[in-house]
C-alpha cells in the first residue's frame, strides 16, 4: 500500500514539474507523460471504493482491485482532486476468511468519505 501511495504521489508531482520520476528518469519521463498516465487512469469509472466515498464529480484518479478467491483482499489507490487539496489517499484491507463484497466495499467508501470531508469538511 505505501508503495502504490508514493507511486501515486509521484506521478502526481510529476504533472507538476517536480518528484522522483522526473529525477530519476530525466529525458524519459515528462510531465506530459505523467499527465497521460493520469488521464488513463482517471477513466476507470466503478461508483465503489474511494469513488464511491466522494461526491459525484469529484475527480479521482485511480487504480483498484480485489480478489475474493484465495487472499480476500480489496484494494484501491487514488489522487482525488478536491476544492479543500488534493491528496493520495490508499486504503487495502484482508481478511484471513471470506471478505464479503458489500462490507469491504462499504467499508472503504466510508473511510473515503471520512477523508473527503476531513479536507472538505461539510457546512451547516
Amino acid at each position: 500500500p505505501e508503495d502504490m501511495g508514493l507511486l501515486m504521489e509521484d506521478l502526481y508531482q510529476c504533472t507538476q514539474g517536480g518528484g522522483t520520476l522526473l529525477m530519476m528518469f530525466p529525458n524519459k519521463i515528462t510531465p506530459e507523460k505523467c499527465n497521460q498516465m493520469l488521464d488513463l487512469l482517471s477513466k476507470d469509472k466503478i461508483g465503489v471504493f474511494i469513488q464511491g466515498g466522494v461526491p459525484e464529480g469529484t475527480k479521482v484518479v485511480h487504480k483498484h482491485g480485489w480478489d475474493p478467491g484465495i487472499y480476500h483482499t480489496y484494494g484501491d489507490v487514488a489522487i482525488v482532486y478536491t476544492p479543500g487539496g488534493n491528496y493520495v489517499l490508499t486504503i487495502f484491507m484482508w481478511q484471513n476468511n471470506w471478505l464479503d463484497w458489500d462490507t469491504g466495499s462499504k467499508t472503504i467508501s466510508d473511510i473515503s468519505k471520512a477523508v473527503y470531508n476531513y479536507f472538505n469538511p461539510p457546512t451547516s
